[in-house]
């Protein structure tokens, strides 16, 4: 019987975290989100909320940054940021609302 390791996961799934340079004194370190986050994004229903999920403690202060911004500014960090931790906006995770139900 083949055996799996669960280290060997957690070291497959290693990836930087996405560091957004704010200006040359300043930037912000955003981690991959934990399972936890990625599921709770699933049943996330604003955009707000889905942004501070994905930012993880960093959200409040990603927030401060795009609030004033134009949309165009957050959608294009969002997809670098999604890009990035290898995560699609455009499909829900596995188990997400298209799953079976048969």
């Amino acid at each position: 019987m083949k055996k799996y390791r669960f280290d060997q996961y957690r070291q497959e799934a290693q990836i930087d975290p996405f560091v957004l340079e704010v200006d040359d004194e300043r930037s912000i370190t955003i981690p991959a989100p934990t399972t936890d986050a990625l599921l709770r994004l699933e049943e996330a229903g604003g955009t707000r909320e889905k942004l501070t999920l994905l930012c993880g403690q960093a959200g409040p202060e990603v927030m401060d940054l795009l609030n004033d911004q134009p949309m165009h500014v957050m959608i294009a960090f969002l997809r670098d940021l999604a890009a990035h931790h290898r995560i699609s906006l455009d499909r829900p995770p596995v188990g997400g609302t298209g799953a079976s139900s048969s």
